[in-house]
């Protein structure tokens, strides 16, 4: 025992120590602060003047350097302090030396692999990052499960639910997978493809009792003007909860990018296989989820679809890559407006700009409904719509440059408005205690220190 509390005393001395982050919470505040001074309730989304455009230029600049310390930081922090405990345990013989080599060699591999991921933050091949940081948790998370073992009884349990939840949601998938490998059924029935997602996520809302609570505007106003379109653009935190709050909008139909990167990289490797590039080639024909990087003129089909008035309502993910778990307000993708909004706007289409903000989704901050215990809420905030004209004359004042900046900098004031400790980025903190629970239970775990 006397051996573990040392590890834990050495492991808060050092994360005691003065920060290194050349982004402090203190600044970030400091902006935003600033910020904030600009902005007035009754304010539209995205009221903007040159002042306050210059100051949320520079803090968000400082988020984005923010943003890649703290995953270095954390990636260094539990690389360094697991190699530590790995030699002192070779050195005491408590381990066999072939086997601390082999998980050394296993660590400094990932250990590498994200670090030179981290040019990809903010770019169009960001996905690699988060594969790298992906593929480096994992080894991580199989270092501390190495030891778990459950019961007979435990597994039999955990066997029941996945069976019972198997047979619950296996009406809605074969209706979601139904419609993704024959797009040709749905030709003249509104978006099915996506409507089958809804019903396949608010079963899985259900299942986990999981509730959704709309505040501001509370509903997305429908399109009753020739050409309209409802631009529905959140924020992107957790694949499956930001799903589910989707899914619970009730839009009757629409029509998105698909978010994967189908390139054969990393976690989506799969796509290479040639079976599963036949059943792509299927997707590629859907009109109610266009997949980036297959189609060579994605934006045109997509004016193409909506023209034809299959749907108009249109939502999208702009920031392409869900969060990697630091709260992180991620960048839109490259170019976003002025690929997006500009060719719609140039395209004919009346665009009402509907911002939405999820300020609840990452998964281990899920708050507790007062009514019950088991119920978890996430909510959702409907900003008052920017219409077409007012969203015309922000990209011709300001440009689309501009208007990609100031829909990230909603999204931050207002998660931060609801929640005023949010900085855009996980804090210090907090950052100091995710590497210590994770050292400190390696060492407990794994290398059964003190025992």
């Amino acid at each position: 025992m006397k051996n573990l509390l040392l590890v834990i005393i050495l492991i808060l001395a050092h994360a005691a120590k003065a920060s290194t982050l050349s982004v402090t919470d203190e600044q970030l505040e400091l902006l935003l602060k600033k910020i904030e001074l600009f902005y007035v309730e009754d304010s539209s989304p995205l009221r903007s003047t040159s002042e306050s455009l210059e100051i949320e230029k520079v803090y968000l600049s400082q988020l984005d350097i923010a943003i890649t310390e703290r995953m270095s930081t954390y990636v260094d922090q539990s690389y360094n302090e697991i190699q530590k405990q790995l030699e002192d345990n070779v050195s005491s013989e408590r381990w066999k030396k072939p086997q601390a080599e082999a998980v050394l060699a296993l660590l400094k591999q990932k250990h590498l692999e994200f670090q030179e991921s981290k040019k990809y933050y903010g770019t169009g091949k960001d996905f690699k990052r988060f594969n790298a940081f992906y593929s480096y948790n994992q080894s991580i998370q199989q270092l501390l499960g190495s030891d778990k073992d459950h019961s007979w009884f435990q597994k039999l349990i955990y066997l029941m639910k996945q069976i019972y939840r198997g047979l619950r949601l296996a009406r809605p998938f074969a209706k979601l997978s139904f419609y993704t490998l024959f797009p040709f059924t749905d030709d003249n029935r509104g978006t099915p493809l996506t409507s089958a997602a809804d019903e396949y996520f608010s079963k899985i809302a259900k299942l986990d009792s999981i509730n959704v609570k709309f505040e501001g505007d509370r509903k997305i106003n429908a399109a009753n003007k020739p050409d309209e379109i409802n631009l529905i653009i959140s924020n992107h935190v957790s694949a499956k909860y930001d799903a589910i709050v989707l899914s619970k909008l009730n839009l009757g139909s629409y029509i998105t990018f698909g978010a994967l990167n189908l390139k054969g990289e990393g976690i989506f490797s799969i796509a290479m296989h040639p079976f599963f590039r036949g059943i792509l080639k299927q997707i590629d024909k859907q009109k109610d989820v266009i997949l980036l990087g297959r189609e060579h003129e994605p934006v045109k089909k997509l004016i193409d679809v909506l023209k034809a008035e299959r749907s108009p309502n249109l939502f999208l993910f702009p920031q392409g890559m869900i969060s990697l778990g630091f709260d992180e307000t991620n960048p839109l993708k490259p170019n976003f407006s002025e690929k997006i909004i500009k060719e719609l706007l140039n395209a004919g289409f009346n665009v009402r700009l509907q911002l939405m903000t999820m300020p609840d989704n990452f998964e281990y901050d899920l708050s507790f409904d007062s009514t019950s215990e088991s119920s978890k809420v996430l909510r959702a905030f409907l900003s008052k719509p920017i219409e077409d004209q007012e969203l015309r004359e922000i990209i011709k004042v300001s440009g689309p440059a501009a208007l990609d900046q100031m829909i990230r900098m909603h999204w931050v004031r207002m998660t931060r408005k609801h929640n005023t400790e949010f900085l855009g980025v996980v804090s210090e903190p907090y950052l100091n205690s995710m590497t210590r629970v994770q050292t400190i239970k390696y060492c407990a775990d794994v290398l059964n220190l003190g025992k």
